[in-house]
């Protein structure tokens, strides 16, 4: 592959940039929509010019690279693919806390549950300290997983 230029990259983003400028006679007249796609382009190159010229689903979209401008330069297939793997913030809280549903009754560690929720262990120790009705600490470094619901479903039938 042709090693790409950071002058050349430049170059391209202001000859697109200068297009836009022309055919609406102004910076503020350009629809944000345009902008923002000329704009990610041009950030989506620079990743590219970093990551050895090659233009790596996976890691434009590490760099957060619009889903459009990945599938502009990279295809449609290999997009999805690459966004089918990046899992959300939610999708990591909810692994967590179906985890933990499935191990009431158990002391578990904080990296034992960065590790289902796939989260680093400050992560870990966050969503521990913000469901303080599940994680009752038991020890150092070591909290029981209880169900609240459920206890308090007993208590009420007692």
């Amino acid at each position: 592959m042709k090693t790409i230029n950071t002058d050349k990259i430049d170059q391209e983003f202001q000859d697109e940039y200068r297009t836009l400028l022309n055919k609406y006679g102004g910076d503020s007249l350009i629809p944000k929509d345009e902008k923002f796609i000329v704009t990610e382009k041009y950030r989506a190159m620079c990743v590219i010019r970093i990551n050895g010229d090659v233009a790596d689903p996976q890691v434009l979209s590490h760099y957060s690279i619009a889903g459009t401008v990945i599938r502009m330069l990279c295809g449609e297939s290999a997009v999805e693919e690459a966004i089918a793997r990046k899992q959300g913030s939610k999708d990591k809280r909810k692994a967590m806390t179906e985890w933990a549903g499935d191990h009431i009754g158990e002391v578990v560690t904080p990296q034992e549950v960065a590790d289902a929720g796939g989260v680093s262990y400050a992560t870990a120790i966050k969503f521990i300290n913000e469901n303080i009705g599940t994680f009752v600490k038991s020890g150092r470094g070591k909290y029981e997983i209880r169900d609240i619901k459920a206890e308090r479903q007993a208590a009420k039938k007692a």
